[in-house]
C-alpha cells in the first residue's frame, strides 16, 4: 500500500477530514464510528488487511506486516475457493468430505441416487457442491464404480474431483478461475515423479470423457494437480475425520518458514482463519509452516523439496545446531564429547558435517545411515505400548545427544501410547506429565506462544494434570502450564465459532 494510502485523513465514506484510523489495517480513516461501521458493511471488510502481497525472485509472493500485529490477531478469515477429496483417499462423501462407512446391517455404502458416488445423504446429495457435477456424471453415464470391500480401501477415481471442479470453474465463474490459474504449480520439477506420470496417463482420459476432448490436454489436467498440490491445505475440522483439501487464494500468499509467526485453523464450515501466534513487528514477513517442528533440518528439507518444490533457507535451516538444540546432529564417535553439525546448510542442504568440539568431518552419507539404524528400530517398534520407545530412547543415548529429532519424536508418540491419563498408574502418569512439560520447553524454542505444537502439548499436559491433581497434591511447579492450556483453548474456541 503508498504511503498516501496509510497517512490520508479523509473519511472513506463522507470525505470531510477525519483522524480515526482503521485498527485493522491503519490504510483507511473515517470522521467517526458510524461511517467506519457504514464503510466496513459495504466492502472494507473484504479488503481490510495487516498486510500486503509483494514479490520477489527468491520467495515469489509473500505477506509482510503493515503495521506491529499482536500475538492472537486474526489476519484472515476465507472460504475456500475449491475444495475436494485428496488424490488418494478411501471413499467420502463429495459434499461434507467426511469418510463413509456402510450404514449398519448394509454391505455398502449410501449413493448418490442419481449418480451413484458415495454420499453421506440426501442433504449432501442435494447440496449445491455437488449438483452441476452430479448432472455431468448422468449425462455421461460414468460410473464410478465404487463399492465397500474392507475399512480404508482407496478408491482411484477421486483423483478426479478436484480438477474436474478446477475446470467447471472456467464456466461457473470464470474470473475466480482465471484467479486460481496464477497460482504457482512447479510443474516443471513434478512432472517425471511417479505419481505425475500415473496421473498423465489416466487423469487426462477421465476429464476428456466428461468435459469433451477439446477442453482437457494432458498438459493441462497436471498443470491442475501442481497447482493443487503446491497451495492446497489439509483441511482439518474439529471434532471431524474430514478427508479433504482446499484452496484458499488469500491464504495461499503466505510463505512457509520453519519457525512460523503464525497459524491456520479450520471452522466447521470449512472457513479458514490465520492469525498470529506471536508478537510480529511491522516489516516482518509472516509465515506459516508446511512441515512438522519436531523433524530434523535434514528430513524438513527434503520433505519441503519433494512436496512444495522449494529449498528452505528459513533463519532455523541455515542455522546448524537449530537454535542450540541440536536436532539434525549425532554425537562425534572421535573425541565422544562434541556433537556433528552440517557445515554450510544455508547454501547447501546436502553439505557433510563437522564435529563442534574436536572439528573432525563426516561425510553427510554416514550421518544419514547413523540416522537411519534409530528409524529402522522406531519402524519395528510394538506401537501397542510405549516399553519399545522407552527402550529405543535408552539404547540411543550415547549416540545422539538429548534433542536430537528422533528422540522428540519418540516422546511425541509415547505421549499417546501412554494413553487415557485416568488409565494410567501415578508412575506412568508422572512420566507422561514429565514428556509434556520437556516437550514444552522444545516447543518455546521451535513453535512459541499460540504455536499449533504447543497448544498440542498444553491440551495434553492439562488432560493429565485433572487426573494427577486428583490423587497428588497440587503444586505451584504447573499452575502456569495449566492456566495457559486453558487460556489457550477457550482463545481456539472463540476463533473458530
Amino acid at each position: 500500500m503508498s504511503e498516501t494510502e496509510i497517512t490520508g485523513n479523509i473519511c472513506a465514506v463522507c470525505g470531510i477530514t477525519a483522524v480515526q484510523r482503521c485498527t485493522g489495517c491503519l490504510a483507511v480513516t473515517y470522521c467517526g464510528k458510524e461511517h467506519q461501521v457504514q464503510d466496513w458493511k459495504r466492502g472494507h471488510k473484504n479488503v481490510c488487511k495487516a498486510y500486503e502481497v509483494v514479490v520477489n525472485d527468491d520467495l515469489g509472493r509473500y505477506c509482510i506486516a503493515t503495521k506491529n500485529i499482536k500475538k492472537g490477531d486474526v489476519l484472515l478469515r476465507e472460504k475456500p475457493s475449491i475444495i475436494g477429496p485428496k488424490t488418494v483417499t478411501p471413499a467420502i462423501c463429495l459434499t461434507c468430505h467426511k469418510f463413509m462407512m456402510p450404514a449398519p446391517g448394509e454391505s455398502n455404502f449410501t449413493l448418490c441416487s442419481l449418480c451413484r458416488w458415495p454420499m453421506c445423504s440426501y442433504i449432501c446429495e442435494s447440496s449445491p457442491l455437488h449438483k452441476d457435477e452430479c448432472e455431468l456424471f448422468v449425462r455421461k453415464k460414468f460410473d464410478p464404480n465404487i463399492k465397500f470391500s474392507k475399512l480404508g480401501k482407496v478408491e482411484s477415481n477421486y483423483c478426479s474431483i478436484m480438477a474436474l471442479r478446477m475446470l467447471m470453474l472456467k464456466e461457473k465463474d470464470p474470473k475466480l478461475y482465471k484467479k486460481l490459474m496464477t497460482l504457482e504449480s512447479h510443474l516443471d520439477q513434478r512432472r517425471n515423479t511417479s505419481l505425475y506420470q500415473l496421473l498423465g496417463m489416466n487423469l487426462p482420459m477421465c476429464l476428456k470423457m466428461l468435459l469433451g476432448r477439446e477442453k482437457v490436454d494432458r498438459e493441462t489436467a497436471l498443470n491442475l494437480c501442481g497447482i493443487f498440490d503446491t497451495n492446497c491445505f489439509d483441511v482439518k475440522v474439529p471434532g471431524a475425520k474430514v478427508n479433504a483439501r482446499g484452496i484458499y487464494f488469500e491464504a495461499a500468499m503466505f510463505s512457509h518458514s520453519c519457525r512460523p509467526n503464525a497459524r491456520h485453523l479450520f471452522k466447521p464450515n470449512y472457513d479458514i482463519v490465520i492469525f498470529a501466534t506471536t508478537d510480529i513487528k511491522k516489516g516482518d514477513i509472516i509465515s506459516l509452516s508446511y512441515t512438522q517442528p519436531l523433524k530434523c533440518t535434514l528430513e524438513r528439507r527434503l520433505h519441503l523439496k519433494e512436496a512444495k518444490c522449494f529449498d528452505c533457507f528459513c533463519e532455523r535451516c541455515k542455522d546448524p545446531t537449530e537454535f542450540g538444540l541440536y536436532m539434525n546432529s549425532i554425537l562425534c564417535t572421535s573425541c565422544q564429547t562434541g556433537k556433528l553439525v552440517q557445515i554450510a546448510p544455508e547454501t547447501d542442504i546436502e553439505s557433510d558435517f563437522k564435529c563442534d568440539t574436536c572439528e573432525a568431518t563426516f561425510d553427510i552419507e554416514d550421518v544419514k545411515e547413523t540416522k537411519k539404524t534409530i528409524q529402522d528400530a522406531i519402524k519395528g517398534a510394538d506401537k501397542s505400548s510405549p516399553d519399545d520407545f522407552e527402550a529405543i530412547l535408552e539404547m540411543y543415548k550415547n549416540t545422539f545427544p538429548p534433542n536430537a529429532s528422533a528422540f522428540l519424536e519418540i516422546k511425541y508418540a509415547l505421549l499417546q501410547l501412554y494413553g487415557n491419563p485416568n488409565d494410567l498408574s501415578p508412575e506412568k502418569l508422572q512420566r507422561k506429565i514429565d514428556l509434556c512439560v520437556e516437550l514444552l520447553e522444545i516447543s518455546k524454542i521451535l513453535d512459541p506462544d499460540y504455536g499449533a505444537l504447543r497448544t498440542t502439548l498444553l491440551k495434553e499436559l492439562q488432560a493429565c494434570l485433572i487426573v494427577f491433581f486428583k490423587t497428588a497434591e497440587e503444586t505451584k511447579e504447573y499452575k502456569e502450564l495449566y492456566e495457559e492450556a486453558v487460556n489457550i483453548k477457550q482463545f481456539e474456541e472463540k476463533l473458530i465459532k
